[in-house]
């Protein structure tokens, strides 16, 4: 499969994909590119797009592109930050087809989520256990880890 990595996707990550000829966006002379015109010029060169960019799919009609893009959304894109990810990738790039948008990541839209079956019980747990008898979320001070700021003390000037 041919992959091509967005300018937003560290090149460090190419030897994480074995088996699939990944090109770079800098490395065909593409960079500063806009994304309208990098997809134009990806058609018929790739088989699917790995980046970074979370409003590609509001700028652009990627349905009808002849390559599959997947969006990865982490803290940050070093390095540290995606490695975790690259199984979800690797994965995303075996089921993705042209016109197929994935996200994956922990920041992933909560309409992807839950198209992939994932739950967030966890917030359910937490916004449980802070409702009151009434059903009203309450917060109490001792819930934070700050503490509260001392007031300001105004001086005098004469």
């Amino acid at each position: 499969m041919r992959v091509l990595l967005d300018e937003n996707i560290p090149h460090d990550l190419i030897p994480e994909f074995p088996g699939h000829e990944v090109l770079t966006v800098q490395g065909l002379g593409w960079a500063g590119v806009t994304n309208g015109d990098l997809l134009t010029r990806a058609r018929g060169r790739i088989d699917a797009f790995l980046t970074m960019d979370r409003k590609l799919e509001r700028q652009h009609d990627l349905s009808m592109l002849p390559f599959g893009v997947v969006v990865v959304l982490a803290r940050s894109n070093r390095v540290q930050d995606l490695l975790p990810l690259v199984p979800g990738m690797r994965e995303a790039l075996g089921r993705i087809g042209a016109g197929k948008i994935e996200h994956l990541g922990a920041a992933a839209p909560r309409r992807a989520r839950l198209l992939r079956g994932e739950e967030m019980t966890a917030q359910r747990a937490d916004l449980s256990r802070s409702r009151g008898r009434s059903g009203v979320r309450s917060f109490h001070f001792a819930d934070f880890s700050m503490r509260r700021p001392a007031p300001l003390r105004r001086s005098r000037c004469s």
